[in-house]
């Protein structure tokens, strides 16, 4: 008794990439439904609503003291420093309120305020 072997054709082989396509698509379309049903995308979920405000982070000037800027906003947690040839440079985080992910970075140069920056503050 003879085998018959079958080889796959060209068309068989679009067919099996199609259904894995469709089966990609269908997956992240369950996915996307998912998280709109969990408020992934609303706006109010997407909010940090405590932190630093963008009005706090602009009333902080340039040259000001760390002690001045720690009594306006209070302490933030210190990501970076350095001591190099007697300057003392420390940069500070804050987390903001705003859009996910706010957050405020300082930059202090022996104890004075010499860069500041900012995203999503509301």
């Amino acid at each position: 008794m003879a085998k018959v072997i079958r080889r796959e054709s060209e068309n068989d082989n679009k067919k099996k990439i199609l259904w894995g396509c469709l089966g990609c698509s269908g997956f992240s379309l369950i996915i996307f439904i998912i998280m709109i049903v969990a408020g992934v995308f609303s706006s109010t979920s997407n909010l940090n609503s405590s932190g630093v405000t963008l009005d706090q982070y602009k009333s902080l000037q340039l040259g000001m003291s760390e002690q001045k800027v720690v009594e306006m906003i209070g302490t933030g947690n210190e990501i970076s420093r350095n001591e190099i040839a007697g300057y003392i440079t420390s940069m500070y985080e804050w987390e903001g309120k705003g859009s996910l992910g706010a957050n405020m970075n300082l930059m202090f140069q022996n104890g004075i305020l010499i860069q500041k920056s900012q995203f999503g503050l509301e």
